[in-house]
């Protein structure tokens, strides 16, 4: 393991040193290897079992902040001190996806898991989720509901501030079995993501897809009755949420438009 870190290390405050004091690959131009640094950086990292034996995460983006801070000012930088961090994070999430692509996951997997990333992520927890991910998208439930999906994170959008906790306008059958679908199925998706057994709750998730099917076919969302529509819109919103801590299943292309 301390092997491990020491050259974690090394490479983290290689790149951001270089970034802090300007330098940036382009195209085919990379003399200090940048590119070289990261993918070594990032591999590291996402097979830190095979590697090391341990499994646990690693906070990139605080990493990065306190290589930043230890690096301190940069003579002759043309850039402000912060200019580096929205560079950096790009790069090495850019970096992050190329590894995954020549590991062979699909385009909208990375999409999925990677596309509404804030920062960089912790790169053992998105190869877990991409695993994950690729285990269950072959079931019929999950592609299904992958479809509706979009659906949910579209009229989720209409809500205006965040969704509401009453319910007592939700008496629609369809709305109300979706209701209790979300309180049977929510505990347990978090507390699977949150031991990082995504396999698991991607499958819980796909339970989803009866309810959902039958509240877009049954419920009417946007009625002009404003706390029916917030109520309606708000159950969309908790269950785009959940959903969304796992992946953003909206972007999983389905075998007959792939």
């Amino acid at each position: 393991m301390t092997w491990a870190a020491v050259s974690i290390a090394d490479k983290v405050d290689t790149v951001v040193g270089l970034f802090a004091a300007g330098e940036r690959p382009t195209g085919t131009r990379d003399p200090f290897g940048l590119r070289r640094q990261a993918q070594g950086l990032l591999r590291i990292i996402v097979d830190l079992p095979e590697l090391t034996g341990l499994e646990m995460p690693v906070a990139v983006d605080r990493l990065l902040a306190e290589a930043r801070e230890g690096v301190g000012d940069v003579p002759g930088a043309a850039e402000a001190p912060e200019a580096w961090r929205g560079a950096v994070s790009a790069f090495l999430l850019d970096r992050l996806r190329y590894l995954f692509e020549q590991r062979g996951f699909a385009y909208d997997e990375l999409n999925a898991v990677l596309g509404h990333a804030a920062g960089v992520p912790d790169p053992l927890d998105a190869r877990r989720r991409l695993e994950a991910l690729r285990g269950v998208r072959t079931s019929a439930d999950f592609e299904a509901l992958a479809v509706a999906f979009r659906r949910v994170k579209n009229l989720s959008r209409e809500l205006q501030g965040p969704a509401v906790d009453a319910v007592d306008r939700l008496t629609e059958p369809a709305e109300l079995e979706l209701l209790a679908e979300f309180d049977r199925r929510s505990a347990s998706i978090r507390e699977a993501a949150a031991a990082r057994r995504y396999d698991q709750a991607f499958r819980i998730a796909s339970g989803f897809r009866p309810s959902v099917d039958q509240f877009f076919t049954d419920v009417f969302v946007m009625v002009e009755d404003t706390e029916l529509r917030t109520q309606r819109l708000s159950l969309l919103r908790r269950l785009h949420e959940l959903l969304l801590a796992l992946a953003d299943i909206s972007e999983i292309v389905p075998k007959a438009e792939s």
